[in-house]
Formats: structure tokens, sequence, C-alpha cells
């Protein structure tokens, strides 16, 4: 029994962590858009949004409720660094049908 709850627990840590991975690399993603469209006023606002969503989540899915928004919101933070965004390459795909 023992062995069973260290590796759920193993499990829920690697999907955190996979989780923190992605939501940080879209807000890369997403601040180097916003600077690709002329918008560089919002930096500040945007990095502490993103370390509120990403609290906000963090605690809903290790607590499984949610939290009270207020007890997630920062401010101050570290700047997000815009991230490059890579070209798109086209792909054949195989058609598939739903039906």
């Amino acid at each position: 029994m023992g062995r069973t709850v260290a590796r759920r627990k193993a499990g829920a840590e690697a999907f955190m962590k996979f989780l923190h991975d992605y939501e940080y690399e879209a807000a890369r993603l997403g601040i180097q858009l916003l600077h690709e469209a002329g918008i560089r006023d919002y930096d500040q606002w945007y990095s502490d949004f993103v370390v509120t969503d990403w609290q906000y989540l963090e605690r809903y899915y290790r607590e499984g409720a949610i939290p009270p928004w207020r007890e997630c919101v920062a401010s101050g933070q570290p700047l997000i660094k815009p991230q490059p965004i890579p070209p798109l390459e086209h792909k054949q795909m195989e058609v598939r049908f739903a039906f």
C-alpha cells in the first residue's frame, strides 16, 4: 500500500511539473506575441497575472477545490521573458473520418 501511495504522489508531482512548464512556455509565447503586436506597456501586469494564474491552478489541483482568487493574486513578479515563436511547419496529414 505504501508503494502505491508513493507512486501516485510521484505521478501527481510529475503532472504538476508538466503543467507548470506548459503554462510558463505558453506565457513566454504569449508575451512574445504581445511584443510583436507592439504592446510593451503591460509586461509587469502580464507577469503578475501569469504567476497569479499558476498559483490558482496549483492550489486547485493540489487541494481539489477552487481557491479564493484574492489569496492567489501576485504582484511585483519577475518579468516573463519572451520566447521566439518557431515557424509553422506544414505537414501532410492522413485524413480520418469520425464516422
